[in-house]
């Protein structure tokens, strides 16, 4: 769920449940703002990521190509189950936050949940 990621310009210091990426998009929705997080470079994975507006203005705001951080907490992971078994084709993975359809045949894994 967008709301459980967490998004920063620094590294987290934790060692686990974190990933790098590049802001595309940014859309200012009242009480917050959905971040766009682009992973892995152009053709990688896209994420979104619900920043809740808080106060007027942040330290460092976040812009358009800014490299980011993402993290969440352990218990924020779900993994669901494949979509089609290992013997029906079902071996490639699709990771990122709640793709909106798996093609036939991918699995599919979300982070968070």
């Amino acid at each position: 769920r967008p709301e459980k990621i967490e998004i920063a310009h620094d590294e987290p210091a934790q060692g686990v449940n974190k990933v790098a990426g590049e802001i595309w998009d940014i859309g200012y929705l009242g009480d917050f703002t959905m971040i766009q997080v682009m992973l892995g470079g152009e053709g990688g994975q896209l994420v979104k990521v619900a920043l809740a507006n808080r106060t007027r203005r942040l330290a460092r705001p976040f812009a358009w190509d800014d490299k980011v951080w993402l993290s969440w907490d352990v218990e924020a992971g779900v993994v669901l189950p494949p979509l089609l078994p290992p013997e029906r084709g079902g071996v490639t993975t699709v990771v990122g936050a709640r793709p909106p359809l798996a093609p036939a045949g991918y699995s599919r894994i979300t982070c968070p949940g």
